[in-house]
């Protein structure tokens, strides 16, 4: 059974009040110290760093998208059924 909306109200009261720390803000080059400090516990392993990877932002996405060609799509795609049209 839900709870009542008297009962949400001091479910809710009770979440606010409880003592949830704020975590830093890391910047880029800490990203890795911060998940190890601040998530590591979460896990069972270090993990591995990562950079991000952008080639060309936006306008980049926009041509693509724009050279993107999906007429006849829906006829070249795989097919369940009738069992003879599977791809």
């Amino acid at each position: 059974m839900w709870p009542s909306p008297y009962e949400w109200a001091v479910l809710s009261t009770h979440c606010h009040d409880a003592s949830v720390p704020e975590l830093p803000i890391p910047t880029f080059e800490s990203t890795t110290a911060w998940v190890a400090q601040h998530l590591g516990h979460l896990v069972c392993d270090s993990g591995a760093e990562s950079r991000p990877v952008r080639h060309g932002g936006q306008r980049a996405a926009d041509a693509a998208l724009g050279a993107l060609d999906v007429s006849g799509y829906a006829k070249r795609r795989s097919q369940v059924h009738p069992p003879h049209s599977r791809g």
